[in-house]
């Protein structure tokens, strides 16, 4: 809030409330300024009201354009909408679209309108910058729109790249100027959409819709399933789950979860850790023993290095401390869905770690073994009889050797190619 006395004052220039020692990185004290010069331009006042510890409204006041017989404009316009524009069927999620296009212009416009239909748009001039960017996003690409005369490979060859670095089809909608019959066949072939350039915007939309209809038709619904006691943790993931495309359905206790789940459900669990009831270690228990394939990712508020390691022997995939960022929740379910349950390891990923168990010392293995236990370095250290800055550098050059940025990273190293090792 802002106190009463500076409510005209800081629509002064170069007044700021907050910054005595006018840094310039809390801004210039330009913004109200602007926006008061602008307001009055236009004859549109700006009025602010406050309270000080609660917050501020700020409102502009505008004249209402006058229309000859309003109505009538609005119905005529209403007509012409829906004749123009076939009623799109609602789409469950979020689509994420990869929009190939090298005339920055027409790709602009293409992004614009897919945004405001409610698509996510990741936008890409060329081949090498899409699987770029693909790589860098956590969640996957659900179609991809794509101009066939791109610079470097064309069009249909890109798709193929990005669905190859996928490890999977991605549906394709290719839209082209006048090419070759035999180049027509080819994206037929291939199983792509054609669409002539300039692109007609309501047929960009029903052929859009139609392809992702069919590939998800194609695809067993994946939810992802959140079990947690506290019900702001639980809204909070459902939300942010759902925003970035995902079916999310949530349950406040593990009993809850398992009257609504089948083995033949294919998706991801969140397990809190720690419930009443049952703990999200005896979640993931039950889940084994019901045979199911069903990746689980243990969440955790308390850092229990102990109970995570338990979990991923029992069968975890991973696990996250609260609070959980964003990008590090989408990243590891995306490779939850990518790599399968801990129980499913392939044989190359437990060569590649065991190579890398392979280079550290005797006393590196020795501190490893520690950590795992859930012992702090202080403890280590007095147990070995070292400092606490030998422990700390050797847990430093373990994660370096291991090419592990997080704790949860060498549980699964560790786990994999551990062996005979201990772990």
């Amino acid at each position: 809030g802002i106190p009463e006395n500076q409510l005209g004052a800081i629509f002064d220039e170069f007044h700021q409330l907050e910054n005595p020692f006018k840094k310039r990185v809390k801004g210039l004290g330009l913004g109200l300024a602007i926006v008061r010069r602008l307001a009055d331009l236009l004859g549109a006042p700006v009025t602010v009201r406050s309270r000080v510890g609660r917050g501020s409204v700020f409102a502009i006041t505008v004249k209402l354009a006058e229309y000859p017989s309003p109505g009538n404009v609005i119905a005529k316009a209403s007509d012409a909408a829906s004749r123009e524009q076939p009623e799109r069927t609602q789409i469950p999620y979020a689509a994420k679209i990869l929009l190939l296009e090298d005339d920055a212009d027409l790709r602009d416009t293409l992004s614009l309108m897919l945004s405001e239909l409610g698509y996510r748009v990741i936008e890409a001039r060329d081949g090498a910058q899409a699987l770029a960017l693909t790589k860098q996003e956590a969640s996957q690409t659900d179609l991809i729109v794509a101009d066939f005369n791109l610079p470097g490979e064309n069009g249909i060859d890109v798709v193929a790249s990005l669905a190859t670095a996928a490890g999977r089809p991605i549906p394709a909608i290719l839209l082209t100027g006048d090419i070759s019959a035999a180049t027509l066949r080819e994206i037929g072939n291939k199983g792509h959409v054609h669409l002539y350039k300039p692109v007609d915007a309501s047929s960009l939309t029903r052929h859009i819709d139609e392809t992702l209809r069919r590939a998800r038709d194609q695809v067993p619904a994946r939810t992802i399933f959140v079990v947690d006691d506290d019900s702001d943790v639980r809204e909070a993931l459902r939300d942010m789950l759902e925003f970035h495309g995902y079916r999310t359905e949530i349950f406040a206790t593990g009993a809850a979860f398992f009257k609504a789940y089948t083995p033949d459900r294919i998706g991801c669990l969140l397990a809190d850790a720690r419930m009443p009831g049952m703990s999200g270690f005896q979640v993931i228990e039950r889940v084994a023993a019901m045979k199911s394939s069903l990746p689980i990712i243990m969440i955790t508020a308390y850092g229990d290095v102990t109970m995570a390691v338990a979990a991923m022997k029992a069968g975890a995939y991973d696990f996250l401390e609260k609070p959980i960022g964003q990008n590090d929740l989408i990243a590891t379910i995306e490779r939850a869905f990518t790599l399968g349950g801990a129980r499913a390891k392939p044989n190359a990923e437990k060569k590649l770690a065991a190579s890398k168990l392979a280079t550290l010392t005797e006393r590196q293995h020795e501190i490893l073994n520690l950590v795992l236990s859930g012992a702090p370095s202080k403890n280590i250290a007095a147990d070995l009889k070292i400092s606490q800055r030998t422990v700390d550098n050797h847990r430093a050059a373990i994660m370096k050797k291991l090419g592990a940025k997080s704790l949860s990273t060498l549980i699964r190293i560790a786990l994999a190619g551990g062996g005979g090792a201990g772990y």
